[in-house]
């Protein structure tokens, strides 16, 4: 039994997804160590640019390649969802020649005066977030098929291929940021370059190109676009807000307790690969109902889990210095804030499996103003600490708000299916 739970595809992917996390944590350890506060800074700005791009531009093609490649396999469609994941990519590497192109045309005519947005620092972040983008295309035709071991396998492909190409870059001489930056272009790029042939079973079996998936794959991509810069406005949020009504230093105090949290993320993008997928296959009020009930079920297991492994690592917290001895409360309840977070992802693997994507944007925008007016009740008195309680908050509200939506959708889903199953009256 505990076999087969640690050999399930959710362990797998989720053990994919904390090897890539420790890789990308190797190389902001040797970027610390080698880079001055300067280059440092620098670097994050890459780490932001990069994440801005790919979670916008790959995080809205991942979800509606999984979505509609699932459907169209659902109906044994092949050749359909091989053409949807083939436009897919098409459009990762479209975006990627435009900021690469709209960079050096801007190089060109001298509007980039700052001399870190200047060549080659703009290329290089452009290539490592369109191959990043690439990669999260061909994990999304991967998990449409429910191929969640080759999904994991493709994550771990990414890892491998980093960690190689950082240890090339410090063999190789000092290890500037430049050489950083190429080591992460290379090592993402080989692994979207190898990770196509996961893809190849699929093309074999036939491709369509037609122009109306491409016109589907785009009507639908755009709301997960739209709440993938949601979420990245209401993340980068919060340290502002801090930094305007409590200061610098309570700022501080807030990241030193809010990104030790972030490994509980790695916890719920693994179970989200899962549920988006299983929930595209779901028809009818009564399985999405039961799906439902499973998953939230799992959901609130995994975040009792959380809490739990937060409670037993905060003493732990002092050895990685003072700063972070000081944030010990701050790091529980951002814990408790990503336990409520995982609660939210069956509703949203939901909503996309009813094909409501537009009620995730809606969640995630009604969001914002329950952040914003707690943060302006609690920071200026309480500091950090109170912008920890405004987020969990904020993520409880919108939490219960996504819960009424979805009832209402699954209300509307039976009423519909009754009307359909109605006998016709007889005519007079």
């Amino acid at each position: 039994m505990r076999l087969r739970l640690l050999t399930s595809p959710v362990a797998v992917l989720l053990l994919a997804n904390l090897v890539s996390t420790v890789v990308g944590g190797l190389y902001f350890l040797a970027a610390s160590r080698s880079l001055s506060l300067a280059d440092m800074g620098l670097y994050t700005v890459a780490i932001s640019l990069q994440l801005l791009f790919s979670s916008i531009v790959g995080g809205g093609l991942h979800v509606a390649t999984v979505r509609l490649g699932a459907e169209h396999l659902r109906h044994h469609r092949r050749a359909e969802a091989a053409g949807l994941v083939t436009f897919s990519l098409l459009l990762a590497c479209a975006a990627t020649l435009l900021a690469g192109g709209l960079s050096l045309a801007a190089e060109g005519l001298g509007l980039l005066r700052s001399h870190y947005l200047a060549f080659p620092f703009l290329l290089l972040v452009t290539v490592w977030a369109g191959s990043r983008t690439v990669v999260n295309c061909e994990l999304g035709g991967l998990l449409a098929q429910q191929r969640l071991y080759l999904g994991a396998g493709l994550v771990l492909l990414g890892a491998l291929t980093g960690l190689a190409s950082l240890g090339a870059a410090m063999l190789g001489g000092p290890l500037t940021l430049t050489r950083l930056l190429q080591a992460h272009s290379l090592g993402v790029g080989a692994s979207a370059f190898l990770g196509l042939s996961f893809l190849v079973p699929l093309w074999r079996t036939g491709l369509a190109l037609r122009r109306s998936l491409l016109r589907e794959l785009l009507t639908y991509a755009r709301w997960p676009a739209l709440c993938q810069g949601a979420e990245s406005l209401q993340i980068n949020l919060a340290p502002f807000l801090v930094i305007a009504w409590a200061g610098t230093t309570a700022a501080g105090l807030f990241s030193m307790g809010r990104y030790p949290a972030f490994v509980f993320g790695v916890v719920t993008v693994a179970l989200y690969q899962y549920w988006l997928p299983a929930a595209s296959r779901q028809n009818g009020h009564a399985q999405f109902s039961s799906f439902f009930r499973r998953q939230i079920r799992l959901a609130a297991f995994m975040g009792a889990a959380m809490v739990v492994c937060a409670l037993a690592a905060s003493p732990l917290l002092p050895l990685l210095g003072p700063s972070f001895a000081a944030a010990g409360l701050l790091f529980l309840i951002n814990a408790l804030d990503f336990a409520v977070l995982v609660l939210t992802k069956p509703v949203d693997a939901v909503y996309h499996g009813l094909r409501k994507p537009q009620l995730e944007l809606l969640r995630r925008l009604g969001r914002l103003p329950f952040i914003v007016g707690l943060a302006l009740l609690l920071v200026p008195s309480y500091g950090a600490m109170g912008m920890a309680w405004a987020q969990l908050g904020s993520a409880l509200a919108v939490l219960l708000v996504g819960l009424w939506l979805l009832r209402r959708e699954l209300r509307h889903l039976a009423v519909q299916e009754s009307l359909e199953l109605a006998p016709e009256e007889a005519p007079l």
